[in-house]
């Protein structure tokens, strides 16, 4: 759905926002996305700090991106495969001083896709939902990613694996409904 969204506006370059909890994995899906190591990824929690950029050496950013007052930190790499997106590490929501929690929410309008990362470990956080309560609503743009399922299939069948990941996403969209 990114890639007709993105073909949809004519290959102009396309402004993806990452936000989910501490150690969700928004980093290693930069990288994957990208194809090879562009998001340093941490152990030490939390590792986002600040909004970090990630943009193609030749995609330059937009300019209502450089009238931010947010905190950012530019990192620009070399992989085609995300040549016209630039990507955005937002900072841990769990993790986030008040300030911060407010230079994020200021900095989504600069966003074109927001994608909400979340995990088994993560979906139940209620910072999650009381986060995403405040946050201007514009729903064709918001993406929301299961991230590490393979975790509901350790120790377990394949089908009791499966029924937990139906478990879960349904307690995910309910309580994405609920919020709004």
């Amino acid at each position: 759905r990114l890639l007709q969204q993105f073909d949809a506006i004519g290959g102009a370059v396309l402004t993806v926002g990452i936000l989910g909890g501490t150690g969700v994995g928004k980093s290693t899906l930069m990288n994957a996305l990208a194809g090879h190591e562009i998001a340093a990824t941490s152990h030490r929690r939390p590792h986002t700090e600040h909004v970090l950029i990630y943009r193609h050496e030749q995609t330059p950013l937009s300019p209502r991106v450089l009238l931010t007052t947010t905190s950012c930190k530019e990192i620009v790499h070399r992989s085609d495969a995300v040549r016209h997106i630039i990507l955005c590490d937002l900072p841990d929501f769990d993790s986030m001083r008040g300030d911060h929690r407010q230079e994020v929410l200021n900095f989504l309008e600069y966003l074109d896709i927001l994608v909400w990362m979340v995990s088994p470990e993560k979906y139940a956080d209620q910072q999650f939902y009381e986060f995403l309560q405040v946050v201007p609503k514009s729903s064709r743009n918001f993406y929301f990613v299961l991230n590490k399922v393979d975790q509901f299939f350790e120790g377990e069948t394949p089908e009791a694996g499966l029924s937990q990941i139906e478990r879960v996403l349904a307690r995910l969209k309910d309580y994405i409904k609920q919020s709004g």
